[in-house]
């Protein structure tokens, strides 16, 4: 058995979009990748964002990592973002800050790279699938359900083998969900995806063949984003329906609809740590809202775009006492503001201006690529 991999949680900064660890084993590589700059803070508020070109990692971490067979586009469900994945073959690596053993074993790993349509670029990585655990199996999870969210909908990924012709995800409730498969032309194996809310908890992936015979089951891992966590009370509920709980023992505020559906997280300063009233906290534009903390000092976060689109979130201060301005709020439109580019800015109690931050047109990558068809379902 070959030693697993060192697990880390990534989190997604404010303007820093940080390569998220694949659930399961460490990402081998990872992209860092930095959001477009902001616009000139003395534009006017009305003024559109201008569309900026993100940072593309894709032809970086393909040169490091050569494809076997093509690469294949999805839409991520939850916000529309393209992925791209694609098959290589690389050294099994313990972790990403251990060196590659001499004669250590080559494995097939899936490489993947998706769009952030949030705050830019394109954070991804790859990872050995063919660990001594799975040498022996059709099919497999990789990543995706672990993943901090991104939304409503979260997207499972994996990899599957001949002669795995079907995946069904069983939820805790019994729920059965099919899921597609993809064979990229060329690839040592095939992929499959499998799309479910949020609020779900996947029990079992179920792999089938010929005739809808299950060939193997392989139980879904405890979901990384709250396992080991303690909530620390209360659970604060904001406008727009939305409820934040805090983690005490991993700085984290992991936001959900009335539904229970995770749609954000955030990792919020270390308790003692100086928040400063002039700069930006942490702020999202998803699911119809505009939600996020700022330094205490901010008494209303203003949204407003190009097409003269406005709205006001009047913050709470957390009951957590970490020293944030607490805000959410509806947003008719969102998909199309966030995508537009829009303006958020943060006021005081007089009224005056503490922060302002420039959220930029969205631009998608790698237009020119079809989306990939999934095989016919039987």
């Amino acid at each position: 058995m070959q030693p697993q991999p060192d697990l880390r949680r990534s989190r997604r900064r404010r303007s820093v979009v940080l390569a998220v660890a694949l659930a399961g084993a460490a990402a081998l590589v990872s992209v860092l990748v930095v959001r477009g700059g902001a616009a000139d803070g003395r534009a006017a508020a009305r003024t559109a964002a201008s569309p900026v070109a993100h940072e593309d990692g894709f032809q970086s971490l393909l040169a490091e990592h050569p494809a076997l067979g093509e690469s294949i586009v999805i839409r991520h469900p939850a916000d529309g973002g393209r992925m791209r994945l694609w098959f290589t073959r690389s050294p099994y690596q313990v972790g990403l800050d251990v060196p590659v053993t001499p004669g250590a074993p080559v494995y097939d790993t899936l490489c993947q790279i998706g769009e952030d349509v949030t705050f830019g670029g394109a954070p991804g990585g790859c990872r050995a699938d063919r660990s001594a655990e799975h040498t022996g199996d059709p099919a497999w999870y990789v990543a995706g359900a672990g993943d901090p969210p991104r939304g409503r909908t979260v997207l499972a990924y994996g990899v599957a083998r001949a002669p795995v012709t079907g995946v069904v995800l069983v939820t805790a409730a019994g729920t059965r969900i099919r899921g597609l498969l993809y064979r990229p032309a060329g690839a040592p194996a095939a992929i499959w995806t499998a799309t479910f809310p949020s609020n779900t908890r996947p029990a079992t992936y179920e792999f089938t063949g010929s005739g809808g015979k299950v060939l193997h089951r392989e139980r879904a891992e405890p979901d990384p984003a709250t396992l080991g966590r303690r909530p620390l009370s209360p659970v604060l509920h904001l406008g727009g329906g939305l409820r934040a709980t805090f983690y005490a023992n991993s700085d984290d505020i992991i936001w959900r609809t009335r539904a229970g559906e995770a749609i954000g997280e955030f990792g919020v300063p270390e308790a003692g740590a100086k928040v400063d009233r002039r700069q930006p906290g942490s702020v999202l534009l998803s699911e119809g809202r505009l939600f996020g903390y700022a330094g205490r000092g901010t008494a209303e976060v203003v949204l407003s775009s190009g097409q003269g689109d406005t709205v006001r979130a009047t913050t709470a201060a957390d009951p957590w006492h970490r020293g944030l301005a607490m805000f959410s709020a509806t947003v008719r439109g969102s998909s199309t503001i966030a995508r537009q580019g829009y303006r958020v800015t943060g006021y005081d109690h007089a009224g005056k201006e503490l922060w302002r931050e420039d959220r930029p047109a969205y631009r998608p990558m790698w237009p020119d690529v079809p989306l990939a068809t999934p095989v016919p379902r039987r």
